[in-house]
This record gives C-alpha cells, structure tokens and sequence, in this order.
C-alpha cells in the first residue's frame, strides 16, 4: 500500500501577519544527501525551496509512514515542492463555519505472551539485550497489558484532522480516509506522545524491525497484532462523532 496524495493548508491571515501552509504527505524524512550526511532530510529541503521561492516557511504534518521510505533527498523534495505548489494554486476555499476538537482514550493491546519469550531470549544474548532486560524487562509489571494513548480530531469545516501517537502503516491511514464522513481528512502521526510503530498483521508475522525491534528500544512490550484494527477502529469512530 501507498498513499500518494498530499495535502495542503492553507491559511491566509490579515493584519500584515505572515500566511500559514501546512502539509501532509506520508514517507519517511530519512534521506540527507549521502552516505554519512546528517541532514536536512527530504522536508528540510522543501521548506528551503519554498520559503526561497514564496517567502513562507511550510509546517510538515507527518502522514502514516511506518512502511514507506523514499529513496533520493533531491528527488523527493522536488516532487514534494511541485505537489504543493500545485495544490496552492489549484486550492479552493473552506467555510469553516464550525470549528471543533474532539478526544478519546484509546487503549492500544500489549501481546505479554510474545514478551515473556523475548526476555526469555533476550536477556543476555548481547550489550543492549543486557541493559533492556535489567532497566526493563526484568522489572516490568505483567498486569500492565494495555497502553493508553489519545487520539484527537480537530473540525475545519468540511475539513478534519485526525492526530495520533504512531508510525502508522498505511493501510491503516487509509482506512480512516476511506470512511471519513469528512470531505477531506488528514491523518497526522507523532502527535500528542510517541509509541513507535503501529504495524499491519503481516508485519508481526514476518518480524519486522518495526515489529520486533522497536518495542524493544522504547520500553514497550510488542503491541499485539491486531493493535492497528483497533487504533483505526477508534480513529474512525472518532471521526463519525465529530461530525454530529
């Protein structure tokens, strides 16, 4: 799965204040020009080329990335640049005759099964598997089986945006597009708090970094694998209740 589209905001302000553009557009900022480089990635580059060209400094809202990174910083930001240039001059305008925020609590499914066979594993096969099993593993509390997270959904109008916490694969990203009661809806990562990847099943089958590995750098036991059905379930049912 891909998501191809990027979305533009827009904002334009009077009383001499500076226009706001925001965009959403989901691939990892993890190309830097080179072997060795250490940045800017591919949306630096972007706000180069466009605060040059029109004076405006753009605010990337990070889309659901967990599966997709892009190959080539000069490439990417090319495009990028051209699709949002597009969007703004082809843009139309929002009534936003309501503006709205709503929240709720979500309560994303640890596997503590799949856990207890990584400290089993784990816990002195190397140097950083020695440290997560004394700092952590070892002292984890197994009537923790959940982790709470909130979702939030701002309404523009006939535009939403619906914030989350993840790296979230695609699929997923597009499912709450897919059933959003809202003309458009941008689905925006990272926000409010960070769990690290929210992967598809498939993901959990072949053990993928985002899968297996991560959990472990952040502290977290694994994430069961049916945890991006359910923060794509509370999404959009969040989604349905802002709209009323």
């Amino acid at each position: 799965w891909f998501d191809a589209s990027l979305h533009v905001l827009h904002f334009e302000r009077g009383g001499g204040k500076l226009n706001l553009l925001w965009y959403n557009f989901a691939a990892h900022p993890t190309t830097y020009g080179g072997s060795g480089a250490a940045g800017p990635g591919w949306p630096g580059v972007v706000q180069q080329r466009l605060r040059d060209a029109f004076g405006v400094s753009p605010s990337y809202l990070q889309g659901h990335i967990g599966d997709i990174s892009p190959t080539g910083r000069e490439q990417t930001a090319m495009l990028v640049t051209a699709a949002i240039i597009d969007a703004v001059e082809s843009a139309r305008e929002v009534a936003v005759d309501v503006l709205r925020v709503e929240t709720q609590a979500v309560a994303l499914p640890f596997d503590l099964e799949t856990f207890r066979k990584n400290i089993a594993q784990h816990q002195d096969s190397s140097l950083f598997d020695r440290d997560w099993y004394q700092a952590f593993a070892s002292r984890y509390d197994f009537d923790k089986k959940t982790l709470p997270v909130t979702l939030a959904a701002v309404r523009l109008g006939d535009v939403a945006l619906l914030f989350h916490p993840a790296e979230l694969y695609t699929v997923y990203g597009l499912e709450i597009q897919r059933d959003s009661p809202y003309q458009q809806t941008l689905v925006v990562g990272y926000a409010d708090g960070y769990v690290g990847y929210v992967p598809d099943k498939n993901a959990y089958v072949r053990k993928e970094y985002a899968a297996a590995k991560v959990p472990r750098i952040l502290n977290y036991p694994p994430f069961q694998p049916d945890v991006g059905a359910v923060l794509s379930a509370a999404a959009r049912g969040l989604l349905k209740r802002s709209r009323r």
